[in-house]
């Protein structure tokens, strides 16, 4: 299974997440065991000024009870007027041989990119919160947090404030839920 997350703006070269679970092999072949080899890949489907900068990756080993989270990179180009970007999922499963195809599609905002502002420091949440894969209520929860819960801050929107994830994630909590050391 796949979960699409975030999207995308125009003019934007953007990381976004794919989570991929091994509930495809288990639906295939019937929980034999975990999926080996597994490779990732998208492309755009139907739609000139978009590319995928990034190459697919691949997952050695994952196991039923193991979700992988996968940053590809896709470029809009500004002249592109779609409201949404269709891409073709591609999964292959190395060790039985299986394939898994979707058409997936990410949302297209109107707004031009935000500047993002630099920032160093900490901030405390001040109640529990989500942590959004962009920032906007639209986007989806890649994590939670506790009140009291210290993050380190990367960056700041008027009322969102960036935040480090595990490896070289980010992710966006609202300014309200959090109280600024920095």
């Amino acid at each position: 299974m796949c979960l699409l997350v975030g999207g995308l703006h125009r003019s934007e070269a953007r990381a976004d997440l794919l989570q991929v679970r091994d509930e495809v092999h288990e639906l295939v072949v019937q929980g034999a065991g975990p999926a080996r080899d597994l490779q990732v890949d998208l492309a755009p489907v139907e739609l000139n000024g978009v590319r995928v900068r990034s190459a697919g990756r691949t997952i050695d080993l994952l196991r039923p009870d193991e979700i992988a989270e996968i940053a590809m990179t896709l470029v809009v180009s500004p002249q592109i007027t779609a409201r949404e970007v269709p891409v073709q999922l591609r999964i292959h499963e190395g060790g039985f041989g299986i394939d898994f195809t979707d058409r997936l599609s990410f949302p297209v905002d109107d707004e031009p990119p935000r500047e993002v502002r630099t920032v160093a420091g900490q901030v405390r949440a001040v109640r529990p919160l989500e942590i959004f894969s962009g920032a906007g209520r639209k986007t989806s929860v890649v994590a939670q947090v506790n009140a009291g819960d210290l993050l380190e801050a990367v960056g700041e929107l008027p009322e969102w404030v960036q935040v480090k994830l595990a490896g070289d994630r980010t992710g966006w909590v609202e300014v309200v839920g959090v109280e600024k050391l920095y």
